[in-house]
């Protein structure tokens, strides 16, 4: 029975072949008797990972930024108001 991968998880087989593949050297025997579509299969898992890191870290960005951007627009209007009176 197994269990379905949480978003940003990967398989133990992908696990494993990122591992053969970080070390090459180390596991060249192993490397050679994978298949190229189980290599090309981890590599995609690791992209897309990689790819919702980076919108995870886009988004958080965004938001903090936005966080910041409106109380400084704030204090910008107070200050204006103080030295420039209508």
């Amino acid at each position: 029975m197994s269990r379905e991968l949480l978003p940003g998880e990967l398989s133990w087989a992908d696990s494993y072949i990122i591992d053969l593949l970080s070390e090459e050297e180390k596991y060249q025997d192993e490397l050679k008797a994978l298949t190229s579509s189980a290599v090309m299969g981890a590599i995609a898992s690791v992209a897309e990972i990689s790819e919702e890191i980076a919108q995870g870290f886009l988004e958080t960005y965004h938001k903090a930024l936005d966080s910041t951007s409106r109380p400084l627009v704030v204090v910008d209007e107070n200050v204006d108001a103080i030295i420039i009176p209508v």
